[in-house]
């Protein structure tokens, strides 16, 4: 018996087709599997009840209630936050997410915004556009990352990327955890800290990165309290998801410099709306939630699906499976 799966992360019919063909060439058995393009909701609802296995980025509610067949969920992305729902999360069907397959990319882009802020390059955008030669007055601004401290809150696959290229520029890296084992030990992180203790991360730090996932704990975690707590030199990264912070409390935290600056690549609402007050902000650097985007993300995700999907048709312990309890 062959086993059914739809794929419902593409419109486009040629995109699912190269889709399937990178799949097929990990498989060591592709003549058990049958691929499905479900291109709209309507179509996962239409077959809902013959498939297998479900991939998407979003899943159609209705779909749920009818997939009798439906064993494994897999999502596309790292994050599941807008993507589940309760009923889903109480049931049998095993979840996994693409969690690693961003940390080469998002790490990489963490440290371009913490050398963003630190050899403050805007100011070369600017010179260039003036012609001024303001040599001594730009070397003055030039901060060394030597000795400096990120702090990393979510040490997960991503945060432990941005701990090595942070230690690699000689930084000091402390780090928070969802719940630390007796055994934890990781090289590239100088002090690691129980989630409770937020507070001393904060204060030690000049460079805050939020790397963790959205939940109840962590919806608001970064408020007025939050950053104040914070150095008034530091500077808040934030790659992970819009609602962890405050944004109000943030703007006025960042208007009244009660810290140095921001990079933010996610929002509370997306798109960012064109009104919002962080446009307006010269201590700001704003990117459109692009973090863990690079162009061969497809494939590489495809190929962590088919060895995934390996396991599935031999009955091995699937990788990346999501904890329903903590919702990650």
């Amino acid at each position: 018996m062959s086993v059914n799966v739809a794929i419902h992360t593409t419109r486009r019919h040629e995109k699912f087709t190269s889709i399937v063909e990178i799949i097929k060439e990990e498989l060591t058995r592709p003549e058990e599997v049958n691929f499905i393009h479900a291109q709209y909701p309507s179509d996962v609802l239409e077959v809902a009840d013959k498939i297998d296995v479900l991939v998407c980025y979003t899943v159609p509610r209705q779909a749920f209630e009818t997939a009798e067949r439906l064993s494994w969920l897999h999502i596309g992305t790292a994050g599941i936050d807008h993507t589940v729902f309760p009923e889903l999360m109480k049931s049998d069907i095993i979840v996994t997410n693409a969690s690693g397959i961003h940390a080469g990319p998002m790490s990489e882009f963490v440290m371009a915004q913490i050398l963003h802020f630190s050899k403050h390059l805007d100011e070369f955008r600017k010179f260039q556009e003036s012609r001024q030669w303001s040599q001594w007055e730009l070397a003055a601004k030039i901060t060394l990352l030597n000795n400096k401290t990120v702090g990393i809150v979510g040490l997960g696959s991503i945060g432990e990327k941005i701990a090595r290229k942070a230690q690699a520029f000689d930084m000091r890296v402390i780090a928070t955890k969802y719940s630390i084992e007796p055994d934890d030990q990781y090289a590239f992180v100088d002090m690691l800290l129980s989630r409770k203790k937020l507070a001393s991360l904060l204060r030690e730090s000049d460079f805050v990165v939020l790397t963790l996932p959205l939940t109840s704990q962590t919806e608001g975690l970064i408020n007025t309290r939050a950053l104040n707590q914070m150095k008034s030199s530091a500077y808040l990264i934030n790659v992970a998801r819009g609602e962890i912070v405050d944004e109000p409390a943030l703007v006025k935290a960042l208007q009244q410099k009660k810290i140095a600056g921001a990079a933010l690549d996610v929002f509370t609402e997306e798109p960012l709306p064109q009104n919002s007050p962080l446009f307006q902000l010269d201590n700001v650097l704003l990117s459109p939630h692009i973090s863990g985007n690079f162009p061969e993300y497809v494939e590489w995700a495809s190929r962590d699906f088919a060895k995934n999907l390996n396991r599935f048709l031999t009955g091995e312990r699937l990788k990346n499976i999501v904890n329903k309890e903590r919702g990650y």
